[in-house]
């Protein structure tokens, strides 16, 4: 490959691709000129292509018609550029302008009539120090004519930016540098065609340096722009930083569609939750060290301190669990449903409401005879509680004594319950955000906007629905549905033989010291208790003694592998003592964690754990490991 042609290849290759750049870029909000510039590199794209027959060895008639095609490009060539000098200033042409586009217009249209600019003739003429013999096409006396007309066509942009140089104005040096240099380039070029010289051609050379001077300056004002941008983000991220301090200095509540907002919101509730009770247990539990270490026994009220602290625990894993049931309903879990009595689950639910609400707001319950609703009553529970509290609250803030009703009764298919209030009702506003996550019309640190999002998911979890049926200033109503079940479900036929509560062996897997020695204390007055920190312990004893544990309660978040990769190995070694393993678990991080534990729901526990729930749970786990062994088929010798 010679290096004129290298050269055209890799000028018209470059072209080309800033051609398709400025077209791209044109269509962004204040880069409209760059669709000019597009022209203007697509058209010496095309002249630079058609240059390439010169020194290729391309027939005569070939050379003939690529030089009038070339012709073509560098009249639409001309064109660009005008339009590019009117579109950067927003303005229309100018006489002398508007004549110069005309011109060069024509003369590209003229030069593809055969035998009028471009003769079909073809001299050739060598250029020794390059070893390049290039095919000139003989121009007409007209088309000499027309030559010179091009290259004073040319001079129109660059006296235009010539003058925005003189006027400092932005890159107009770049352009008129470049203009200057295809100019020279262009009478050259005629030279050659015209035979007054015998050098190289290098139109195509300048060309692709008139085109990188805009190119350049593109570049740069890209690279400005997102400076610009980046600084703009960056002032606008203070400001906005700014404004949330003076918002939370203030205590005004905010929007949910700030998302700060809606952390910093969350935040508050739970710590105002969680650091009361935490303050509690630190005052006690300092208390009890203290008077300990004095005089060697526990104080006279040890027992009311003691008390103090379980009541905040439980506390704490109210919140907690509420956080947990708000992450479950984002993953569109369902609930395990089974049949359960109605009047049983709403006296259970009143009676623990009562005691929430305290003496000043009246709670009474109105129901019919016989309801039976199928649902998980745990969590019906947990949303008829919140209800009668939200009820009580509204009341509360409006006077001191009122009445909220609970009431339920079957509509066809479903069993319906309602909570009904004689408060001042909620706003229209506040009704259309009203199961948002985190909006709540309670000042900051008296409640986290979760109580009524997480319940709509609760209910939704079992195939129920809860929505707000009235509210006016004489008061709301809220209403929830569930499936109606004809009865209880047919319960299972318990095990002959009843199984222990004490004396059972329990292997205890968690890899936190601290969890793992209490867990161990508390579970020693019913469980003869041998602990593993870790997988891979637990399973080491395992093979060492396959027949040495009647249960294992096992931690689910463990960094080497944890309960999954526990159960699944233990399943290998012992089958039948993976069968009699509980979970336990303070949550699941991930969405493989969720899986597993969706998909061994009845065997895990929530932490903090209870010592009666694991006693019950290993109970079932031990009736039922009895009741698979009879039914397993006996094998004569």
């Amino acid at each position: 490959m010679t290096i004129p042609v290298g050269a055209i290849l890799v000028a018209s290759t470059l072209m080309a691709a800033l051609a398709v750049l400025g077209a791209w870029l044109s269509r962004a909000p204040g880069w409209r000129e760059l669709r000019w510039l597009a022209v203007v590199s697509a058209t010496a794209s095309v002249y630079a292509v058609c240059d390439l027959s010169s020194v290729v060895g391309a027939p005569d008639w070939a050379v003939a018609w690529a030089s009038r095609v070339g012709l073509v490009g560098a009249g639409a060539h001309g064109v660009g550029w005008v339009l590019y000098m009117r579109e950067q200033e927003s303005r229309k042409l100018l006489a002398y302008e508007r004549f110069a586009m005309v011109a060069v217009a024509s003369i590209g249209l003229l030069a593809l009539v055969p035998g009028l600019v471009v003769a079909n003739e073809v001299h050739h003429h060598r250029v020794e120090w390059l070893g390049v013999t290039y095919a000139d096409s003989v121009s007409t006396a007209f088309g000499n004519l027309a030559m010179v007309v091009l290259c004073l066509a040319m001079l129109v942009p660059f006296v235009h930016f010539a003058r925005r140089w003189r006027q400092r104005r932005p890159g107009a040096a770049a352009h008129a540098v470049g203009l200057a240099l295809l100019f020279l380039c262009g009478i050259n070029d005629s030279l050659v065609t015209s035979g007054l010289a015998t050098g190289p051609y290098l139109l195509d050379v300048g060309f692709l340096m008139v085109v990188a001077g805009p190119t350049a300056l593109i570049f740069r004002r890209f690279i400005a722009n997102a400076r610009a941008l980046d600084e703009l983000s960056s002032r606008l991220e203070r400001a906005v930083e700014e404004r949330t301090r003076e918002l939370a200095r203030a205590n005004e509540a905010l929007s949910r569609a700030e998302k700060l907002a809606a952390v910093g919101q969350l935040a508050a509730g739970v710590a105002h939750e969680i650091n009361n009770p935490a303050a509690v247990l630190k005052a006690n539990l300092s208390y009890l060290r203290e008077q300990l270490t004095e005089s060697g026994d526990f104080p006279t009220d040890s027992g009311e301190c003691l008390d103090e602290c379980l009541g905040s625990v439980q506390r704490v894993t109210r919140i907690v669990r509420q956080l947990l049931d708000a992450g479950r309903n984002a993953g569109g879990r369902q609930a395990a449903v089974g049949a359960f009595s109605v009047s049983t689950l709403l006296e259970t639910a009143v009676a623990h409401a009562r005691q929430s609400v305290g003496a000043r707001v009246r709670v009474s319950l109105e129901l019919d005879d016989g309801l039976w609703a199928r649902g998980q009553p745990e969590l019906v529970e947990q949303v008829l509680v919140n209800l009668v509290a939200n009820a009580s609250h509204a009341i509360e803030e409006a006077r001191d004594t009122g009445h909220v009703v609970v009431r339920a009764r079957r509509a066809r298919d479903r069993v319906e319950v309602t909570v009904s209030d004689d408060g001042p009702g909620i706003t229209a506003d506040s009704q259309k955000r009203l199961f948002e996550p985190f909006f709540t019309t309670k000042p900051v640190g008296k409640g986290t906007g979760l109580g009524l999002a997480v319940s709509l998911g609760l209910m939704r979890a079992q195939g129920g629905t809860l929505a707000l049926r009235e509210s006016s200033p004489a008061g709301t109503t809220m209403a929830m549905d569930l499936p109606a079940a004809s009865g209880p479900d047919r319960a299972e036929t318990p095990s002959s033989t009843p199984v222990p509560r004490t004396g059972l062996r329990l292997l205890l897997v968690d890899d936190d010291p601290t969890v793992l020695g209490a867990l161990r204390r508390q579970l020693s007055s019913n469980f003869f208790v041998e602990d593993a920190d870790g997988v891979g312990v637990a399973l080491a004893r395992v093979r060492r003694g396959p027949d040495d544990f009647d249960l294992v309660l096992c931690d689910v978040v463990m960094p080497d592998g944890g309960a999954e990769r526990f159960h699944s190995e233990l399943a290998l070694l012992v089958p039948s003592l993976a069968a009699r393993t509980l979970f336990i678990t303070a949550g699941a991080p991930t969405g493989a964690l969720r899986r597993f534990l969706d998909e061994h729901s009845d065997r895990v526990l929530a932490k903090p754990v209870d010592v009666e729930a694991v006693l019950a749970a290993g109970e079932r786990l031990l009736r039922n490991a009895k009741r698979g062994a009879m039914r397993a088929p006996r094998l004569d010798s």
